[in-house]
């Protein structure tokens, strides 16, 4: 407060006090995600401020936020979120509960702006950032592997993805190379018939079978599991 109160220093006051209500933008960390629903419960990382006696306290978990990902007629990105993740929240300027219960064009019935209820949250936000092997290259990494096809859990052409008969190709091709099993290399001599002898040098070494068939795994995790 103001030392020498004044009109001005009273506006002041309730203004910035009023301010202090006004939910905007602001960090926070996963406590559970719900694929089904692609909403979160999260614990707002700014502490609240109180102006009097001056302290700041935890802000409550907020819960059942729903997630923002990209998404339009039919195609999604879906980014998986764990505990500790951590997310950013943009809170609606008037209540999302009419919004939430029918969507489209709607009216809004309850009279609260800004509200710590009414949260958004977007994947993504942590302080600290992940490291890009390739900082100059569009970069797509994770941890725990990647699916591309339908909703429906199916690929191929009905999904659209042209990409996904080439990896399924490429799976092929893998097996076949893993299924070789002598290379033959001429020795330099000649038959009296002046035929090139010939002969096996033997089977692929393991380690490159191994190579071969992890790279065919993620082939076929990425062309949908198929060969068809």
């Amino acid at each position: 407060m103001h030392e020498n109160p004044s009109l001005a220093g009273y506006i002041e006051d309730l203004i910035r006090y009023d301010r202090l209500g006004i939910n905007t933008f602001m960090p926070a960390t996963v406590e559970q995600y719900y694929p089904a629903t692609q909403t979160v419960d999260v614990q707002p990382a700014l502490k609240s401020t109180l102006i009097s006696p001056p302290s700041t306290v935890k802000r409550p978990k907020l819960l059942g936020i729903p997630v923002m990902f990209p998404k339009s007629s039919g195609n999604t990105i879906h980014i998986p979120l764990k505990k500790g993740d951590g997310v950013g929240l943009i809170f609606c300027q008037r209540s999302l509960d009419d919004w939430k219960a029918v969507g489209g064009l709607t009216s809004v019935q309850d009279v609260r702006l800004h509200d710590l209820t009414d949260a958004v949250a977007i994947a993504g936000l942590d302080i600290v950032p992940r490291t890009i092997p390739e900082s100059d290259k569009m970069s797509i990494l994770v941890d725990d592997g990647i699916y591309i096809g339908k909703p429906t859990g199916t690929s191929g052409a009905a999904a659209g993805l042209s990409q996904t008969e080439v990896f399924q190709a490429l799976s092929k091709l893998c097996e076949i190379v893993s299924s070789l099993t002598t290379t033959t290399v001429s020795t330099g001599s000649m038959t009296p018939q002046g035929v090139v002898n010939t002969t096996g040098i033997g089977t692929i070494a393991a380690s490159v079978k191994t190579q071969i068939e992890t790279i065919k795994a993620v082939f076929d995790e990425i062309g949908g599991n198929s060969s068809e």
